[in-house]
């Protein structure tokens, strides 16, 4: 049993990864005092050429050393390698040409302040200060819609659909009235009255809201704010013995 323990621990042990990491100047000389870090924690200190075990997996080794410029790499260590060398070198740093960089970035002006510096040159207004347009500019320069004629003639339409719906519905109960007649009720016939009444109506009213509808369209499209001037748009419908009287009233 010792034996079969003691030769699983071995197979084990075998079986364990390890890497040794390296680190070099930009001369080639070797490095010593490096940190090294495996996946944000924490590795080793030093470079000393030993083996250092690591699970097997895809790892990120990184490398830093003082006033010279980190380094990392993404590796997949294989299970049952050993002793896997990983050499970088870590260059030297400059911080006076970042230091640079850095005031060349603060001393630019941005992009789209040198775009408004230009276009205040063109327009003759103060430096670096776009010409301002405001609202109300843009809202009068734009074309205004009514929407009177939209809903007059949606009216219009309506109306013409009941009047076909009234007619249908008279002829239908007119019809059952020659199979009474002459004894049929008065009630019977005054209801075929008031469907051709109402047909007629209806009939009026739609033809006279498409007329007003076309009109405004067309002689009104282009005023400023024509929902203003037609705010007291009214149509009115009488019946008459012979039909119905429609009437518009209100400014244009």
């Amino acid at each position: 049993m010792a034996l079969q323990c003691r030769t699983t621990f071995q197979r084990l042990e075998n079986e364990a990864p390890s890497v040794i990491p390296l680190a070099v100047d930009d001369k080639g000389a070797p490095l010593v005092d490096v940190e090294v870090r495996v996946d944000g924690e924490a590795f080793t200190q030093r470079l000393d050429g030993r083996g250092l075990p690591v699970d097997p997996g895809l790892h990120e080794f990184a490398f830093q050393a003082p006033g010279r410029a980190p380094y990392s790499e993404k590796l997949v260590i294989l299970q049952g390698q050993r002793n896997r060398a990983i050499s970088v070198t870590l260059r030297t740093s400059t911080p006076s040409a970042a230091a640079a960089s850095a005031s060349l970035v603060a001393v630019a002006p941005p992009l789209a302040d040198v775009h408004s510096a230009d276009r205040g040159e063109a327009t003759g207004s103060p430096e670096g200060q776009a010409p301002a347009t405001s609202a109300a500019t843009l809202a009068q320069t734009g074309p205004a819609t009514s929407v009177w004629p939209f809903v007059i003639g949606g009216v219009g339409v309506a109306s013409l659909g009941a009047s076909l719906v009234f007619v249908t519905w008279g002829q239908h109960d007119n019809d059952l009235l020659d199979q009474c007649a002459p004894n049929c009720s008065g009630e019977s016939v005054d209801h075929v009255k008031s469907l051709y009444l109402a047909a007629d109506i209806s009939l009026g009213v739609g033809v006279a809201a498409l007329g007003v509808a076309t009109w405004l369209y067309l002689s009104n499209s282009g005023d400023a704010d024509p929902s203003e001037d037609r705010a007291g748009l009214t149509v009115d419908v009488n019946p008459i013995p012979s039909g119905a009287f429609a009437s518009v009233a209100g400014s244009f």
